[in-house]
């Protein structure tokens, strides 16, 4: 560490009178990793620039370094936002002060620079943006004359000096929603809030139950340390209901207290800041980036800030100059480098967009680029990763699709979005999006039949009745227009919502239908319907199953698409789980997700692969699968897909007799009904079983029969 590459007497001070730096009062909170790549950065370098947005924690970690390094051993600390813009001389002066050293005023950096001399000194300033040309001039002439001399700034931009080693420091890390809450607890943001809550208001933050609103909170304003500290700061008197509320407003956030720098007492101030002093076209660039709800990759950056900002090349040169000054934050996706506007910049440069009277015109641009992006193209890997990543943009420009009655917009979204809405499953607002798209009065009698169908597809495992009607409605106008793709789709759902609801000949009839009209489209289209005669026909004629599940297996094994190869797995799966050969089912099952690797399994993969490690005698690992599912499907706990979920969930908690299978077993039974769904032939030895077991655990609670599909799925996440 640095002590051992540089040594202790390396690091003495040269003066008797050096400036210590402020004496931290509160632990430092998720940013160990940071110290230590800074502590080694530098034994490595002799200029170190930790740069971040405003409020980030840089002075915080320049403290702790200080700390660390041990008081008297730092050389000096200076605070450079006690200078004026243009210090001049007194910047030499106020280094030397902080150094413990007198400077002639004759040719002041020569004579600080001869008195620091050969000696080993570390040098820490903060806030050097405030008058970053005259620090970059006089730390660069000092570390050419003193080659002792190490030096760590914090600054909102780097200095632009040689040999300088940038050091970037970005927010606390956020939990996801979806996480656990001992992962959420975990997570260094949640940490801070809580820590920082308890201190004015600790009745607030007591209990687990605090951790999944606390952690909502944290993301609401990104991490930023600032941001989390003026938020607590608002705690004393008010509930977490009110904290969130407040945040509406975010850049309003403010405090009085002590221990804050002036500079850090408004978050409005602290950003403002740095937007003041960007050039012109850098601003505008922000301005307009304030559009997006989420990350964005320079292509649309460029085509959403407008051709007025010049050429090509003079947009990206303002991109960086963003990132470059910590006002545009870089992210690592799975499609490579992205960007990102944390929660504070981007309500104060909206704001600004707004005065500046280029909010419509910003706005169009994102909702075109959205629209045009996958127009008439079909489901794809690389759309569903897309629209996966940037789903809350996509959704933005549909609103304002909306908003403006762009009927053309409308459809090519809802088009867009809607595959991933049925590829994963996100009933709410697929639903919701579909109804209001068939509400407006805009669609023509195609467009509306592919919306039906979409509908018609995510409450086929939800809403029977409707499913049925939308499809219904859809199917002959899809054969009038010779839409095989839409008529192949209709009679796949059709044939799917029949099944579930015991009409197992119809079910049949509509999946051969399903797979007459994919003959006529492409191989993935027709994997899938053939993965769905599989499933369908399992129950009725085995002999035709088998031969439409290798039929699809082998198609899809050469299209080489991830989400193909997800779907037709899912139903051949549950096609041989059906014909009572579970150890084929998990075999297959394995296969898919070697092929699939490095992308996670879906949840439907996980779903069938739970029910066949319950079938082969593995109720632990099934169990694990089937609370992640539940987990991440809030929004369909009511449905028929979820419904199966909890009944192999409480099967498998029999199995390992939990003292909670009674009860789930029964609620899990009549949520089942309730849902319209009955066990299969090949479910029912699994269910008697459950049963058995479930009894002599003891009698399930009065009144659980009626438990709602939300109670189930809380009893199943608190058992697993």
């Amino acid at each position: 560490m640095l002590r051992d590459e540089i040594g202790p007497s390396a690091i003495g001070s040269p003066g008797s009178s050096s400036v210590s730096a402020p004496a931290p009062t509160t632990r430092i909170v998720g940013r160990e990793e940071e110290l230590a790549r800074l502590r080694e950065l530098l034994a490595e370098r002799r200029l170190v620039t930790v740069a971040g947005l405003g409020g980030v924690g840089k002075s915080r970690l320049l403290a702790e370094l200080a700390t660390i390094l041990g008081r008297g051993r730092v050389g000096g600390y200076l605070d450079l936002a006690t200078l004026p813009e243009r210090p001049g001389a007194e910047l030499v002066e106020a280094v030397g002060r902080a150094l413990g050293l007198s400077v002639p005023d004759a040719d002041p950096v020569e004579a600080l620079a001869a008195e620091i001399g050969t000696r080993a000194t570390v040098l820490l300033a903060d806030e050097a943006e405030r008058c970053l040309a005259d620090v970059a001039q006089v730390v660069e002439a000092l570390l050419a004359r003193c080659p002792g001399l190490r030096v760590v700034v914090t600054s909102r931009r780097p200095l632009g000096v040689a040999e300088e080693a940038v050091f970037a420091l970005g927010p606390l890390p956020t939990p996801p929603p979806d996480v656990d809450p001992a992962t959420a607890a975990a997570a260094p943001a949640v940490v801070l809030l809580r820590e920082r809550i308890a201190d004015r208001a600790p009745d607030l933050v007591h209990g687990d139950d605090a951790v999944p609103r606390l952690a909502a909170l944290a993301r609401r304003v990104d991490g930023v340390p600032l941001a989390l500290q003026l938020l607590a700061a608002q705690a004393p008197g008010r509930s977490l209901d009110e904290l969130d509320a407040h945040l509406d407003v975010p850049l309003a956030l403010a405090s009085d207290e002590g221990g804050l720098a002036p500079r850090h007492r408004t978050m409005q101030d602290t950003v403002a800041w740095s937007l003041d002093r960007l050039a012109a076209r850098e601003l505008r660039m922000l301005r307009r980036l304030a559009v997006f709800a989420g990350s964005f990759e320079p292509p649309v950056a460029r085509a959403v800030a407008g051709s007025d900002l010049g050429s090509e090349a003079d947009a990206s040169a303002a991109l960086h100059a963003l990132v470059r000054d910590a006002l545009v934050h870089v992210e690592r996706s799975p499609s490579g480098l992205s960007f990102r506007l944390l929660r504070p910049v981007r309500d104060l440069a909206r704001e600004r967009l707004a005065e500046a009277g280029e909010l419509d015109a910003a706005t169009r641009r994102h909702r075109r680029w959205y629209a045009e992006r996958w127009r008439g193209a079909q489901r794809s890997d690389a759309l569903l990763q897309d629209v996966r990543e940037h789903h809350p943009d996509y959704l933005l420009a549909l609103a304002g699709a909306h908003e403006a009655g762009d009927r053309e917009q409308i459809v090519d979204l809802t088009a867009t979005i809607g595959y991933l809405w049925i590829f994963d499953n996100l009933l709410g607002p697929g639903v919701r999006w579909c109804t209001r798209a068939l509400d407006s009065g805009l669609l023509s009698p195609l467009e509306r039949a592919r919306v039906l169908r979409m509908r018609g597809v995510l409450e086929a495992n939800h809403d029977a009745e409707r499913a049925r009607v939308d499809l219904t409605e859809a199917i002959p106008v899809f054969a009038e227009y010779d839409d095989q793709v839409g008529l192949s789709g209709a009679h796949y759902a059709l044939s799917l919502e029949r099944s579930y609801s015991g009409d197992d000949e119809a079910a049949l009839e509509h999946a051969r239908l399903g797979v007459s009209a994919a003959r006529h489209t492409h191989d993935e289209r027709l994997a899938d319907a053939l993965a769905n005669l599989a499933v369908v026909a399992s129950v009725i004629d085995p002999v035709e199953a088998e031969a439409a599940a290798h039929e699809a297996w082998a198609l899809v094994g050469r299209s080489g698409s991830v989400v193909a190869l997800s779907g037709v797995a899912t139903n051949l799966a549950w096609a041989q789980l059906a014909m009572g050969h579970g150890e084929v089912a998990l075999e297959l099952i394995g296969r898919a997700e070697a092929r699939l690797a490095p992308a996670e399994p879906t949840d439907y993969l996980r779903f069938l692969r739970a029910w066949g490690l319950l079938v082969t005698g593995e109720p632990r690992p099934a169990l694990a699968d089937l609370a992640r599912v539940i987990a991440a499907h809030e929004e369909a706990w009511e449905g028929r897909w979820m419904a199966t979920c909890f009944v192999a969930a409480a099967i498998g908690l029999a199995a390992v007799a939990h003292p909670v299978a009674p009860e789930l077993l029964a609620g899990a039974e009549a949520n089942w009904a309730r849902a319209g769904t009955s066990p299969a032939a090949w479910q029912e030895p699994l269910l008697a079983a459950a049963r058995e077991h479930a009894a002599a655990i003891g009698p399930a609670p009065w009144g659980a029969d009626t438990a709602s599909g939300r109670a189930l799925a809380a009893l199943v996440l608190s058992a697993v």
